[in-house]
């Protein structure tokens, strides 16, 4: 058997709990043609898995909560070099309520993060 096809042999070995061997006499293939067979039984087995997949809603979507400044917020988001996700941005504003718990004010906070180029959110420096 070629080397580039041994990585995929393992692969589909591993996702199907089969062995190539028993995949080629099912399909009425030699093994001089297991790259094809391979390659649908591994097709075969990523769309098994996506089936199985849960369906992952999207309807839920972000809301900016009153107590968080939009403009500083908005800059935060533009200074990342990233877009945040829904879920990482209510990551952020959990962040920032346990900052603004501890004393922080989350314009500061945001501002920061912002100013400096900082993907996360951080205790506000004394000097800023």
């Amino acid at each position: 058997m070629s080397q580039r096809y041994r990585w995929l042999r393992i692969r589909v070995e591993a996702e199907l709990g089969l062995k190539m061997d028993d995949i080629c006499e099912a399909e009425n293939r030699s093994m001089s043609n297991l790259a094809c067979t391979a390659i649908m039984a591994y097709c075969a087995a990523r769309k098994a898995r996506k089936a199985l997949k849960p369906n992952v809603s999207k309807s839920t979507t972000f809301v900016l909560p009153e107590w968080v400044p939009a403009v500083q917020w908005g800059a935060w988001i533009e200074a990342r070099k990233k877009a945040p996700t829904d879920f990482a941005k209510k990551i952020a504003i959990s962040k920032l309520e346990a900052l603004k718990e501890q004393g922080h004010h989350p314009a500061a906070v945001l501002a920061q993060s912002a100013f400096y180029g900082w993907p996360g959110l951080f205790p506000v420096k004394a000097a800023l």
